[in-house]
C-alpha cells in the first residue's frame, strides 16, 4: 500500500515501482511483479536493478530462456552486476547445467561477497557435481552471512546426507525447521536421514 501511495504521487518514481515488484516477488505474485519492473523499465530502460529483478521473477515462473535474455540485457549494461549473475546462475542450475551455474555463481560472489544466496547456490552445484566437502565450505560462507536462512540449512542437510554424515544432516534439517516449521522438504529430508540411520543400526 505504501508503494502504491508513492507511485500515485510520483508516477515516474522507478525506485518505488522496483521495490513494489520486489515485495510482490517475495509474495510469489510473479506476474504482478513483472508488470512493476516493466513500468520501471519504461521510465529507465537501463535500470539494471529492474532488469535483474524481472529476470528473477521470470526464473521463478520457469520462463528460463526469457530470464536469460533479460539477464543478458542487464549484464550488457553492467557486466559485474551481482544480482544478474546470480539469477543467471539460478536459471542454469534450474536447467541442470550446474558447471555453468557454478561459474556464474562464483562471479556473483566475487562481485558481491555478501550475496549469501549465491554462496548457497555454489554449495548446491558442488553437491550435485559430487563434491560435498567443497559444497560444505560454500554453505558455511552463506551461513556466516545469513545464519537464519532455512534454505541454506536445508541444503547443508542435503550435502551431509550425500556425504553419509547422517547425524549432521539431521541436525541441519532440524535447524531449518526451527526457522520454518512448515518447510516440507526439510521434514522429508530429516525423515529419510533418520530412516537411513535406523537401517544402518540394524546392520551393525
Amino acid at each position: 500500500a505504501l508503494f502504491d501511495q508513492v507511485i500515485a504521487a510520483h508516477p515516474q518514481y522507478a525506485y518505488a515501482l522496483n521495490q513494489k515488484g520486489i515485495a510482490l516477488t517475495a509474495c510469489r505474485r510473479y506476474d504482478e511483479a513483472i508488470e512493476c519492473f516493466d513500468l520501471a523499465l519504461i521510465i529507465n530502460s537501463n535500470d539494471v536493478s529492474a532488469l535483474s529483478n524481472k529476470a528473477n521473477a521470470l526464473c521463478q515462473l520457469e520462463q528460463n530462456e526469457t530470464a536469460l535474455l533479460v539477464c543478458a540485457r542487464a549484464l550488457a549494461i553492467n557486466e559485474g552486476c551481482a544480482q544478474a549473475l546470480y539469477v543467471k546462475a539460478l536459471v542454469k542450475a534450474q536447467q541442470g547445467r550446474c558447471e555453468e551455474a557454478l561459474e556464474c555463481a562464483r562471479s556473483a560472489v566475487k562481485a558481491n561477497p555478501r550475496l549469501y544466496g549465491a554462496w548457497r547456490l555454489c554449495g548446491y552445484c558442488r553437491r550435485v557435481l559430487g563434491c560435498p566437502g567443497k559444497a560444505r565450505r560454500y554453505l558455511a560462507r552463506a551461513l556466516k552471512i545469513a545464519p537464519d536462512d532455512e534454505n541454506t540449512w536445508y541444503e547443508l542437510g542435503c550435502c551431509e546426507t550425500a556425504a553419509g554424515r547422517l547425524n549432521s544432516a539431521i541436525a541441519s534439517y532440524e535447524q531449518a525447521l526451527k526457522i520454518n516449521r512448515f518447510f516440507g522438504a526439510a521434514w522429508i529430508g530429516k525423515a529419510e536421514a533418520e530412516e537411513r540411520n535406523r537401517n544402518l543400526a540394524r546392520l551393525q
